[in-house]
């Protein structure tokens, strides 16, 4: 690869010493999105599977602007998206990449019940709620983006979707 189709990841790992940089390129990252868990300060109009506001204890110094529901479009463009930033940890040497979906970000609120409130193919059952994560997985299969032998994961609390890891199995 040369330095000009080289990313900034990329050339920034280059520089290290060769044994730091087999360390760190032997390493993944995790990826995520946000969705509605994000400062109204850095974001007032941020996108989740629905419009459920997050439940905070109000005046505790968290702000959180009401999420505006996904469109297909943008349910389509951030799938795209992981797959993207998938991409380019793959380029920049890395040997793998996981799915954070725990926590109340994205991932997690299309699979939870509480905050996934659509009533199209994007929520409802668990198997609906479940698709936004299952076809960020297979857009990572379709395109080669994770290097062979492909370690990857995903995280989310157990305690909020024993369900899922069922269904998963």
């Amino acid at each position: 690869m040369s330095s000009s189709t080289m990313t900034a990841a990329a050339l920034s790992l280059s520089g290290l010493p060769k044994q730091e940089r087999r360390r760190v390129l032997t390493s993944g990252l995790s990826s995520s999105h946000t969705g509605r868990q994000v400062s109204s300060y850095i974001n007032p109009a941020p996108l989740s599977c629905s419009d459920v506001e997050i439940d905070v204890i109000r005046n505790a110094g968290f702000s959180f602007a009401k999420p505006k529901p996904m469109t297909e479009a943008q349910i389509a463009h951030t799938i795209d998206q992981f797959a993207f930033a998938a991409k380019e940890v793959k380029d920049a040497g890395f040997s793998g990449v996981s799915l954070h979906a725990a926590h109340g970000y994205l991932i997690s609120q299309f699979l939870s019940p509480l905050s996934n409130r659509r009533t199209d193919r994007w929520g409802g059952l668990l198997e609906n709620r479940a698709r936004f994560l299952v076809e960020v997985i297979v857009e990572f299969e379709l395109r080669p983006v994770v290097p062979a032998p492909r370690p990857r994961g995903a995280g989310w609390k157990s305690r909020d979707f024993r369900s899922l890891a069922v269904a998963l199995a």
